[in-house]
């Protein structure tokens, strides 16, 4: 057995050593056709790859051929290849979590897809144009885009992204606590999964009812749904990260009933399917929700534990959009709170992870206002790159120019303060003195 063990995991080293020698040659390849004297046209194609080749690897390493294409495509390309780059400079920087300028090549890559009359791409960015305004919570505009996504969609007949757009809209009904429609709409795109016998969509959709049900504390309902989402799940599609997803929603319902006991069960299924996935944020969740299970339990070293390690692996630019994550600092709080007799050291720990935690917020690439967003828009009406950074500027020198006069404002007052503290405790001073002094 531990042969045979040793002998597959050297065959899968050794194939996916070759997958990453064959992806290099291929990125070396394309880097010395580039330098060759290429017409533009060529070089436009080239960088496109390239983009492509580069998605999953960082911001650094992906944004050099990104720019250079939307550069090029801008002086020498087609309407498409313009729509194109701009489309892919959005992808780029909503990967990196800067959503305002996302937004802005997102918009200018819709325009010119409309200008060329391609419809579905057209829907396609539309649908994420629609999930950054989800992200921020903006459900009227997400909602908005997904409808113009969903008939130009219609249009083609294209039935995977019909029954994709109306389990979008449904999610955005339920954030607004809209359930009736939520349900609606989610059971339109259950109605064409099954029709379509896309496993896939059916297993998710069940899920996203179960999450509407849970919301509405129809927590027998909302199990029922999960598990649903977990009975036919195949070895083609991510078993753990489907069955990882089910297992932390049906712990969450057996929590709020308080049947602790199932609720911790299940969440520990969960952690062991999602850690075969290893990705860092869906294990935070379930972390997450282990560790306030301890805190309910009046345990706060246990939930300590897990609490820490959820902060440890959550990425901070997500984290600002998801409320659960985001949560996780001052549930920490509590628990430390809860503990009998915290220590300077326990405090020390606590600041510290706060501390950068904060920081990362801080210092977060994405300008994570909504204020920002909203300069992308003007009454709902698109408008150009160079129109959103003009305003931008604006907004960043008004910005500063506020936090300088308030900082001003602050320090005199502080001065002021100081002043007449001082002042009045030389009149105390002197008035005692006087009072010795008659004695």
């Amino acid at each position: 057995m531990i042969k045979r063990l040793f002998t597959f995991m050297l065959i899968l080293g050794l194939v996916s050593n070759s997958l990453n020698i064959k992806a290099n040659h291929q990125v070396d390849s394309l880097l010395t056709e580039l330098n060759g004297n290429l017409p533009p046209g060529k070089q436009i194609k080239i960088l496109t790859k390239l983009t492509e080749l580069h998605l999953n690897l960082g911001f650094d390493k992906v944004y050099k051929y990104a720019s250079q294409l939307n550069e090029l495509a801008t002086a020498h390309g087609t309407i498409q290849n313009k729509a194109d780059a701009a489309f892919y400079l959005g992808i780029v920087y909503r990967l990196d979590g800067q959503l305002d300028l996302a937004l802005v090549n997102y918009i200018s890559s819709v325009k010119l897809y409309r200008k060329a009359g391609i419809d579905l791409e057209v829907a396609g960015v539309c649908n994420n144009i629609g999930y950054i305004f989800f992200q921020t919570h903006e459900y009227g505009k997400a909602k908005r885009y997904y409808f113009d996504a969903l008939s130009l969609y219609k249009k083609h007949n294209n039935i995977k992204f019909i029954t994709r757009m109306n389990y979008n809209l449904g999610t955005c009904f339920r954030e607004e606590k809209n359930y009736a429609e939520a349900l609606r709409y989610t059971r339109k795109a259950l109605v064409l999964a099954e029709k379509t016998n896309d496993q896939v969509s059916i297993n998710k959709i069940y899920n996203y009812i179960g999450i509407i049900h849970f919301k509405k504390g129809d927590y027998k309902l909302a199990r029922e749904n999960y598990l649903h989402s977990i009975k036919n799940v195949s070895e083609e599609e991510d078993k753990s990260l489907i069955l990882g997803y089910g297992y932390n929603n049906i712990g969450e319902t057996y929590r709020d009933e308080g049947n602790f006991l199932l609720a911790r069960r299940y969440f520990k299924k969960a952690l062991i399917e999602k850690q075969k996935v290893n990705k860092p944020a869906t294990i935070a969740t379930t972390l997450l929700n282990i560790g306030k299970l301890y805190l309910m339990e009046n345990q706060p070293d246990s939930a300590i534990v897990y609490l820490e390690k959820t902060l440890s692996l959550i990425d901070f630019s997500i984290a600002y959009f998801d409320s659960n994550l985001k949560e996780t600092p001052s549930i920490l709080i509590t628990a430390y709170q809860r503990k009998k007799n915290p220590g300077k050291k326990d405090y020390e720990r606590l600041l510290e992870l706060n501390r950068k935690y904060i920081e990362h917020i801080e210092h977060a690439k994405t300008d994570n206002n909504q204020r920002l967003l909203d300069l992308a828009m003007t009454n709902g009406e698109e408008i150009s790159k160079a129109q959103y950074h003009e305003q931008k500027a604006k907004s960043i020198q008004n910005r500063s120019l506020w936090i300088v006069s308030f900082s001003i404002l602050v320090i005199l007052g502080l001065l002021v303060l100081i002043y007449y503290r001082e002042k009045r405790f030389k009149h105390f001073i002197k008035q005692m003195w006087n009072d010795i002094k008659d004695i």
